[in-house]
């Protein structure tokens, strides 16, 4: 037995294990610091609906749409901190009414947008979505009710860089008859505008 004031010397094999040890832990440092963010936007994807509607002449019009609403990302050369604290006025200035802000996760945006004049952040919103048209050729997007929601997270990118994604989810349904809604597609045009409103005040600023 060991008296209290003996010292153990390090044999080969526990200096061995110890380093490996360290070796490991570093590497799964190194992994953890370069997985890429996660995003807190509602997942979405491919889809594929078929949805009847009804002509002004009474006749059924069948609208198959083919939809990805996975979110759009952009990267910006700027610091997370700096591009969320531009985002209200981004919004603003685009028109799109703000409903939600989440600190945490820094997420801004509006799940509950309405709209029966036909137009989005100032444009037509056939511009933004892609509905399907009537039977007599107009966008939908431009003659239904649309539902809509946008939603920008800002997430951090490696070399103090940032990520904007922006999701966008909308359904079109038509005024004045009882029918399923149309699902709709992002153009991708509001998304680059969300992007591009970022670069201009980052060099206003």
């Amino acid at each position: 037995m060991l008296a209290s004031d003996d010292q153990v010397t390090p044999t080969y094999s526990t200096l061995f294990i110890a380093m490996r040890t360290a070796v490991l832990l570093l590497a799964a440092l190194a992994i953890a610091a370069c997985a890429p963010a996660t995003s807190s936007l509602p997942p979405t994807g491919p889809t594929q609906t078929t949805t009847s509607v009804t002509t002004g002449g009474g006749a059924n019009l069948d609208i198959t749409m083919h939809a990805d609403n996975r979110p759009s990302s952009n990267t910006v050369q700027a610091p997370p901190e700096r591009v969320w604290a531009l985002m209200p006025a981004v919004y603003e200035g685009l028109k799109i009414p703000i409903g939600t802000i989440d600190q945490n996760s820094r997420v801004i945006g509006n799940r509950r947008i309405q709209t029966n004049s036909g137009r989005i952040a100032g444009a037509r919103a056939s511009s933004y979505l892609n509905c399907g048209n009537t039977g007599l050729g107009v966008p939908i997007a431009d003659s239904y009710q649309v539902d809509l929601s946008v939603l920008t997270q800002i997430v951090p990118a490696p070399g103090g860089s940032t990520q904007v994604q922006t999701s966008i989810d909308a359904n079109a349904t038509q005024r004045g008859v009882s029918s399923a809604p149309v699902r709709c597609a992002s153009t991708g045009r509001l998304e680059q505008q969300i992007a591009a409103a970022i670069q201009q005040h980052l060099q206003s600023h």
